[in-house]
């Protein structure tokens, strides 16, 4: 039977394409791919066969175009810090930047030393109802450029009237100084040394203007010693023969830079005739130009000024003691403080004299 198939083979040419056929070997056959369901093959909407092959996932469609929002979103990653306008150092073509510009925080502390120092020299005026002020004028004594454009700023001279109606006013009527209508301020920045002016403090100075609704009258007070050994007991002052009296020990004593002192009040030296021991022991804390009282016509007072050996980088205090138990402190020089019945004067922690108003 097998030689019957052999020669059918033969007849027919099978075994000539037997040979010619390489056999299939395991090892090296490339498996097949299953054919792919067509695109309207319901079959995917089956349930998978856990068993199947894994079906390999299409590549993803290609992202949205992302669209830019109107307002870049705020981010504190990675962000450097923007540099305010005003402090921005520009790059000139040359190649090194540009010095930012100079500002001067002091001028907010000389503001506030200029208004302090206006309300402080104007305290005499306080609830005069008789008088008004209807012009300052203001001195500043700058040694630079520098100086100069502190003072500028701190006045607002950028914003004419700005500083007087906004900075000043409001604090002259809060401390009760009556202002006249319209009421005028001027300054003047000066080199050197202060003009001849009312107040002095430093490289301020102040002129004062008033309107006066009352006539002038004469002005007597009486300076009586409670406390110390003067020469006289009572003192008298008149606003009509002399607007001007020194304070101190010693009737003409001489002073450390070797001028000689003239003084009205006088405290009893060690040396001087009829000096007691017991009397005087508050003497020795009053020094030889302690203190000066003048008369100001502009509103009618006499005022207590502390001369240069009353102050206290000279080692002694001066002291007002007001009828109503408060204290002045008299230890900023030029500035005065103006004196009613009653008061008293106190001169190196010692001596003390009573200032009585006559009619």
């Amino acid at each position: 039977m097998k030689n019957f198939f052999d020669k059918l083979k033969n007849k027919f040419g099978l075994g000539e394409e037997e040979h010619m056929t390489a056999p299939a070997t395991a090892s090296t056959q490339t498996p097949v791919t299953p054919p792919q369901p067509a695109a309207d093959d319901h079959s995917k909407y089956l349930p998978r066969d856990p068993q199947a092959e894994p079906v390999v996932a299409a590549s993803p469609s290609p992202e949205p175009v992302k669209r830019e929002p109107a307002y870049p979103p705020i981010s504190t990653v990675n962000t450097p810090a923007v540099t305010p306008a005003k402090e921005t150092a520009i790059q000139p073509a040359g190649g090194k930047p540009s010095p930012k510009k100079t500002f001067f925080p002091e001028s907010a502390e000389k503001r506030e030393a200029i208004t302090s120092f206006i309300v402080n020299s104007l305290k005499p005026y306080v609830d005069e109802t008789g008088i008004s002020i209807s012009a300052l004028r203001l001195y500043i004594v700058c040694a630079d450029n520098a100086a100069q454009e502190t003072a500028r700023i701190a006045l607002h001279a950028d914003k004419p009237g700005y500083f007087r109606a906004e900075k000043l006013e409001r604090k002259l009527q809060n401390n009760f100084i009556q202002l006249s209508d319209n009421w005028n301020f001027s300054y003047e920045l000066v080199s050197g040394q202060l003009p001849d002016c009312i107040f002095k403090k430093g490289d301020l100075g102040l002129d004062v203007f008033i309107n006066q609704h009352s006539r002038h009258h004469r002005v007597l007070a009486t300076l009586r010693v409670l406390t110390g050994q003067t020469a006289s007991d009572e003192y008298v002052l008149d606003s009509s023969a002399n607007k001007h009296y020194c304070i101190g020990r010693g009737f003409q004593p001489q002073l450390a830079s070797g001028k000689l002192h003239t003084n009205d009040i006088v405290f009893l030296n060690r040396e001087d005739p009829g000096f007691d021991e017991h009397r005087g022991k508050q003497n020795l804390y009053v020094s030889r130009d302690h203190a000066v009282i003048a008369f100001n016509p502009s509103f009618n007072r006499f005022l207590l000024y502390a001369d240069k050996g009353g102050l206290p980088e000279s080692g002694n205090k001066t002291k007002i003691f007001k009828a109503n138990n408060k204290i002045e402190r008299v230890d900023i020089a030029e500035i005065g403080h103006e004196l009613r019945n009653g008061d008293q004067i106190e001169l190196g922690g010692g001596a003390k004299l009573l200032f009585i108003e006559n009619e």
